[in-house]
């Protein structure tokens, strides 16, 4: 597997390039200057090309540097995406919920019961045998529903 950049590192990059100086993307990483410019040459030295014109007053990207920058963004969204996306499952708030009744509990008191529960993503669509039905986003602290004999 290939070595990739970590995160923080792109960040500081983003930074760099968007400020026009490495020393406003240290301070605003918390980061001392020459702890940030060490993590931008690990960078230049990972993809093997220069990141960065850097002068007196401050850095721009080079061709790849401006390339990199694109890419950075994108999977910078992306992680987030994903951040947002596992927190539900971290907070309890999004998971599967399996009921298991019989064909008279489904039809007559299933209904119901469900419609009491909290579900903002709208609708419980049913996978499956009829007796699994999946919840989308659960009501925090739900206790199992169960009716009839489910054997």
């Amino acid at each position: 597997m290939a070595t990739l950049p970590d995160l923080v590192s792109l960040v500081l990059f983003l930074r760099a390039v968007d400020s026009s100086s490495l020393s406003k993307a240290a301070e605003q990483s918390n980061i001392a200057l020459a702890a940030a410019s060490r993590r931008i040459s690990l960078l230049e030295h990972l993809y093997g090309v220069q990141l960065l014109y850097r002068s007196t007053k401050g850095v721009q990207p080079t061709p790849a540097g401006k390339a990199l920058a694109e890419h950075a963004r994108a999977l910078l969204a992306n992680a987030e995406k994903m951040q947002t996306a596992l927190s539900d499952y971290a907070e309890g708030v999004k998971g599967h919920v399996r009921i298991q009744a019989n064909t008279s509990a489904i039809t007559q008191f299933l209904p119901g019961d469900l419609a009491a529960t909290t579900n903002p993503d709208g609708g419980c669509p049913c996978t499956g045998a009829p007796q699994a039905c999946r919840l989308s986003r659960p009501k925090q602290g739900c206790r199992n529903i169960s009716r009839g004999n489910a054997h």
